[in-house]
């Protein structure tokens, strides 16, 4: 067994009895370097906000099982003489979680909330890119390369790197290989026909920003069902674990603006105000501070 694989099985792992006990986990983890975090146990307890009382055992096992699939998958083609480089790892890899396992993007039904929730995304095999994505870099920690989250723009591609050889994987579409023209019809689908590619989308986002993003898009389909405590509550969890994103707390404020909850409102404008760099933004939030004012004062 290798130090990869012992760390899947360290006894060290968070047992969530409560809701109180996943909001500790998540608050525990706000000044954990992102490269240091418990990545999957992080984006397990986030699904646990959504739906709670889910024991987590069952996909803390499903993932040592997939990882460990690959891994004899791997000794296996090693054995025939293949080599142990990233094309062999990466086929292998795609195989086991598409084919053998039945992962894959959800084209129809692409809004469904449950693609952004990593629990009911490994109970149903489907998901957002960016849900995919986490389960490819979960597994991938495994297996001595370097995966990672680029910042491309509405869609997520992951870089993996392995002695020397690289490549983007489009983890959608079932862990395809992608080239620039790929990139291109990507960035056009999703910007227009005018986008071009920029040097900025080959750069790398962390592992917390990763888990940022995931939540951002349960938010957005909260937004839309105007479930809007829902929304609270998962922009909350985002700020418990990621306390610095200040851009949270503009969405706290506009989400708590909406339910009534002033103080709050205004709490989380400030504290954006105070955060932010964007002078655009720092007006935008002096202008919702203004409008709850003015409402306090019409029904004083």
């Amino acid at each position: 067994m290798t130090e990869q694989d012992d760390h899947l099985n360290r006894p060290e792992k968070p047992i969530f009895r409560s809701q109180g006990d996943v909001w500790r986990f998540l608050h525990a983890q706000s000044d954990v370097p992102a490269d240091q975090l418990p990545f999957f146990e992080l984006a397990m307890a986030l699904g646990s906000v959504l739906t709670p009382g889910m024991s987590l055992d069952p996909y803390r096992a499903q993932i040592q099982k997939i990882v460990d699939d690959i891994q004899d998958w791997l000794d296996e083609a090693v054995d025939e003489g293949l080599p142990n480089n990233l094309d062999v790892l990466m086929d292998i890899v795609t195989k086991v979680l598409h084919q053998e396992y039945g992962f894959t993007g959800d084209d129809q039904d692409f809004d469904n909330i449950e693609n952004a929730n990593i629990l009911r995304v490994m109970d149903r095999r489907k998901g957002l890119p960016i849900a995919l994505g986490v389960l490819y870099l979960t597994i991938l920690d495994h297996f001595e390369c370097d995966a990672v989250g680029l910042n491309f723009p509405g869609h997520f591609v992951l870089r993996v790197h392995k002695d020397g050889q690289s490549m983007l994987i489009d983890p959608f579409r079932d862990g395809r290989v992608l080239q620039a023209h790929d990139l291109r019809e990507i960035l056009k689908a999703v910007s227009g026909e005018n986008a071009e590619l920029s040097h900025d989308f080959y750069t790398d986002i962390d592992r917390r920003e990763v888990l940022v993003r995931l939540q951002n898009n349960v938010e957005k389909r909260l937004i839309t069902e105007e479930e809007y405590a829902k929304a609270v509550e998962i922009v909350d969890a985002s700020i418990a674990f990621a306390p610095h994103e200040y851009r949270l707390y503009l969405d706290s404020g506009v989400l708590r603006a909406k339910l009534g909850e002033y103080d709050g409102a205004l709490s989380a404008l400030e504290t954006y105000i105070t955060m932010t760099p964007d002078p655009h933004g720092k007006r935008e939030a002096e202008a919702i501070i203004h409008q709850i004012k003015l409402g306090y004062d019409s029904s004083s």
